[in-house]
C-alpha cells in the first residue's frame, strides 16, 4: 500500500510542476517596454501523456494525463525611484483536468478556477543601447484555486491549497546577427497544504520542499516580424512529506521547448510553443503546447 502511496504522489508533484508555466517565462520576456505600456495576454496550455515514471522507471498500466488551461495575465510598465517595473497578475480561469492512474484504478476529472500569481520585475540593469537586460521578479501564488480533497491528483493540476514564494531573476543579452540570448534561474518555497488525502481516505497534512528551475533560450530573427527560440528548461527538487513522511518524490526533469513569436499587427502578438519532456524522474512524461496572444495598449 504504501508504493502505490507514494506513485500517487509522484503524479502531482509532476502536474504542479507543469502548470507552473504561468511563471516560467518565454524568450526576450525580460526585455521592459517604455513606461506607461500595458499588456493583455492570453494563454493556452495543453498537456498531454500517457507514460508515467517513479524513480526513473516506467510503471505500467493504463496512465494518462490530459490539462486544459486558459490563463489570463495583466501587465503595467511604470518606474519606480527611477527604475523600471512591471506590476501584474496571471490567473488560470477555469481549467480541465483529467488523470488516469492503471495501478490505482484512478480516473478522476476536474474543473476549477485556478491559483492566482501575482509579481513584479524590478529592472536591475536596463541598458538597451547595449542590448542588456538584469530583472528581479518576487512572485506570490495564493490558495485562490477551487482544490478538492476527494479528487486530489486531478485537482492539484489547477490549484495547489498552499502558498507558494518565488524568486525569480531574468537576463537578456543580444549576440548580434539576430541571435539573442534568454536565461532564467528561480527559486520557490511552499507553505503546508493540511488538506491533503491520507492513505486511510482522511485528512493529512503535506509539506513540500523547495524547488529550483532554469531556463535558458536561443532566439533568432526570421524577420523584423518574426523570430524563433529553442528552451531547454530543468526542474530539481521538491520532494513532498505527508503526515510526517519522506515521499522520495523530488524532481530531476529536463525540457525542450520550441517556439515561433510573430507580430500579427503592430499592437498584437501571437506565440506557439511546442514542449517535450526529454528526461522526467518522478512523474508524467508529458507532451504538450503553449499558445499566447499578447495586445499591447
Amino acid at each position: 500500500m504504501k508504493t502505490v502511496i507514494c506513485i500517487l504522489l509522484f503524479a502531482v508533484l509532476c502536474l504542479r510542476a507543469d502548470m507552473s508555466m504561468a511563471i516560467d517565462g518565454n524568450a526576450r520576456d525580460y526585455i521592459p517596454l517604455p513606461p506607461g505600456t500595458n499588456l493583455g495576454i492570453l494563454y493556452f496550455q495543453h498537456l498531454d501523456a500517457h507514460r508515467f515514471y517513479s524513480n526513473r522507471k516506467e510503471v505500467p498500466g493504463d496512465n494518462k494525463l490530459e490539462v486544459n488551461a486558459p490563463l489570463v495575465r495583466m501587465v503595467h510598465y511604470t518606474t519606480l525611484w527611477g527604475m523600471t517595473i512591471d506590476p501584474q497578475f496571471v490567473i488560470p480561469v477555469y481549467g480541465t483536468a483529467h488523470t488516469k492512474i492503471g495501478a490505482l484504478g484512478l480516473d478522476q476529472s476536474t474543473t476549477s478556477m485556478g491559483d492566482l500569481t501575482i509579481g513584479c520585475t524590478f529592472w536591475l540593469v536596463n541598458k538597451p543601447e547595449k542590448t542588456f537586460w538584469v530583472g528581479f521578479t518576487p512572485w506570490i501564488t495564493f490558495p485562490t484555486g477551487n482544490f478538492n480533497h476527494d479528487k486530489f491528483v486531478s485537482s492539484s493540476a489547477l490549484a495547489s491549497n498552499r502558498y507558494t514564494f518565488t524568486s525569480q531573476f531574468g537576463l537578456e543579452k543580444g549576440l548580434g546577427y539576430g541571435f539573442h540570448l534568454s536565461a532564467i534561474a528561480e527559486g520557490a518555497v511552499y507553505t503546508d497544504n493540511n488538506d491533503w488525502m491520507s492513505a486511510t481516505g482522511g485528512k493529512a497534512t503535506q509539506s513540500k520542499d523547495p524547488t529550483f528551475l532554469s531556463q535558458i533560450s536561443l532566439s533568432y530573427d526570421i524577420t523584423k516580424t518574426t523570430f524563433a527560440s529553442v528552451k531547454w528548461r530543468y526542474l530539481a527538487c521538491g520532494e513532498t512529506e505527508v503526515a510526517g513522511v519522506k515521499q522520495k518524490d523530488g524532481a530531476d526533469d529536463h525540457r525542450v521547448d520550441l517556439a515561433l513569436f510573430h507580430m500579427l499587427t503592430k499592437t498584437d502578438q501571437l506565440m506557439f510553443e511546442y514542449q517535450k519532456t526529454v528526461q522526467v524522474k518522478n512523474g508524467y512524461d508529458s507532451d504538450g503546447f503553449l499558445v499566447r496572444w499578447v495586445h499591447v495598449f
